[in-house]
């Protein structure tokens, strides 16, 4: 029988990196003797320009007055570029050279800059029935939005066309008591009151933003965004070119005959995928903000508005958020312990277990080592038959290092309860994720804005994933969080009944397990 071959990957970045991580005093001293490795003319410092942090005031957008010369954490990665056609090895070995001569707590990674899309990008609308047959209603039939869930590997020939992301009339209570909502508890009376709200952690949401001007200077007016759910932006600097890839993965692959795909058909929607995209971020944010409503969210614009993103854009935002810069003469975290990263991204995977991007990787344990939690999305790869999840939520999947096994949540979603949805790669955490609410945060300042004042109804695991965040974050506000928060979210999930089932998180089981004492709420006043 012919192998089949694997998928290919998405197009790489033209550099590769290595890194220097350790304290900040060590990586100085490593620094002075990285000259001679510069002056080789293989090796270039990537420049660290600050971001452009705001915060809504007075009804607008204002800069905020950021200080990280003296972070509370004494830790750092500097970033080298290599091009790919000079080696860089023989800098590598000068460097290790010193670092054996000068033992120090420094690290040298080096890796290729990887390119890491949203989730749903190339099935933003997969075959999943028609989880919105009535627009007027803003969650009709929530309950049942694909009749043929239960069947991993379905051969139904030509699914009905489906819409892309519907827009609904806006309506905060809709928002907020949407039936997912309901299925997991979150709704319910006593999680409404319960003390263990969120306060006192903070979520950091790596995504996309609707920013439309150039990044330098930034201008205010271009941000089309009200701030109703994300208490900080952070804006870096990213290549705004780069799209996503038009190329057909599986046009070389010989697939199964007995296994057919689902067949893809236009869509006719009203709304294009495109001009959802940049507002990705805050409607992730609306689900996060809805479900810990006391958890304090920062959004970190690091995907471009095509829905790209690359791995040291990743660990440049990780990395600042922890080394925990003073913004408004204030540390921009609560606590640095309770500290969650969502992540609704990911990196096409070619092999089951391996680990492709090991920039992205080494900056995730490091960060899970310091105590971080991370929410990630699955990914939305399977088309009916369940794929291995998507890098980084893999890291949380296999055991990789203990620390990413433990700290990294890899969510999945679900259609029917309990059921993986057919596009949902697998994971042992998951949540509603089939025609779900969210809100986009419009400030509708652009003319004839495609979204305005709407809510739209999408599917996908990016939005499983803010679901466990929120979660976790009620948990960590809690006044003696859980001994081991992965395994009680999971004790607590609603269990499956059959072989074929996963664990859907519980925010009802998850708050009412917990003793007096830790209910009661330990942020302080």
């Amino acid at each position: 029988m012919k192998k089949v071959p694997p998928k290919k990957r998405f197009r790489r970045h033209r550099e590769r990196t290595f890194t220097l991580s350790g304290p900040a005093t060590l990586l100085n001293q490593v620094e002075t003797h990285l000259k001679t490795i510069r002056s080789l003319g293989h090796v270039s410092l990537v420049p660290e320009e600050p971001p452009y942090v705001v915060r809504r005031k007075d009804g607008s957008w204002k800069i905020a007055e950021v200080d990280s010369a003296h972070p509370q954490n004494d830790f750092e990665v500097r970033t080298y570029r290599y091009t790919k056609n000079k080696p860089v090895e023989q800098a590598l070995i000068i460097v290790n050279a010193y670092l054996q001569q000068n033992p120090a707590l420094v690290r040298v990674r080096a890796c290729e800059d990887d390119a890491f899309i949203n989730p749903n990008e190339g099935n933003p609308a997969p075959n999943e029935g028609n989880p919105a047959p009535n627009e007027g209603n803003p969650a009709p039939n929530e309950g049942n939005p694909a009749p043929n869930e239960g069947n991993p590997a379905p051969n139904e020939g030509n699914p009905a066309p489906q819409p892309l992301p519907a827009l609904v009339d806006f309506s905060p209570t809709a928002l907020a008591q949407q039936p997912l909502f309901q299925r997991i508890g979150a709704t319910s009376n006593a999680v409404q009151t319960s003390s263990a709200d969120g306060e006192g952690v903070t979520v950091v949401i790596l995504d996309c933003f609707p920013y439309f001007g150039p990044h330098k200077p930034f201008d205010p007016d271009m941000l089309d965004m009200k701030g109703t759910y994300v208490d900080t932006l952070v804006l870096f600097g990213i290549d705004e070119e780069t799209g996503r890839s038009r190329h057909n993965e599986e046009e070389d692959e010989e697939l199964c005959p007995y296994a057919p795909l689902p067949e893809r058909v236009p869509s006719q929607s009203p709304v294009r995928f495109d001009d959802l995209l940049p507002y990705h971020g805050p409607m992730v944010a609306s689900i996060v903000k809805t479900l810990a409503p006391k958890a304090t969210v920062i959004g970190i614009r690091i995907i471009n508005n095509h829905g790209v993103t690359y791995s040291t854009d990743i660990r440049r935002a990780i990395t600042w958020v922890l080394n925990n810069p003073t913004i408004d003469g204030k540390p921009l975290l609560n606590d640095p312990q309770k500290v969650i990263f969502n992540l609704s991204l990911g990196l096409r995977r070619t092999q089951a277990e391996t680990v492709q991007s090991c920039c992205t990787f080494y900056t995730i344990d490091q960060a899970a080592q310091r105590g971080a939690w991370f929410t990630i999305a699955a990914g939305n790869d399977s088309a009916g038959r369940n794929e291995n999840p998507a890098e980084p939520a893999a890291y949380g999947h296999y055991y990789h290092t203990e620390a990413t096994y433990q700290r990294v949540f890899c969510v999945a979603g679900t259609g029917l309860p309990n059921r993986l949805a057919r596009y949902s790669n697998e994971g042992r955490f998951a949540a509603p994720a089939t025609g779900i609410l969210l809100d986009p945060d419009c400030a509708a300042t652009q003319p004839n804005h495609p979204i305005g004042n709407k809510l739209v109804r999408w599917h996908g695991t990016s939005f499983a994933a803010p679901q466990v965040a929120a979660l976790v974050a009620r948990l960590l506000s809690s006044q003696a969080p859980p001994t081991d928060i992965k395994q009680y979210v999971w004790e607590t999930s609603t269990q499956p009944q059959k072989w074929d089932e996963v664990p859907e998180i519980s925010f009802e089981k998850a708050l009412n397990a917990l003793t007096p004492q830790q209910a009661t709420s330990g942020a302080p006043a």
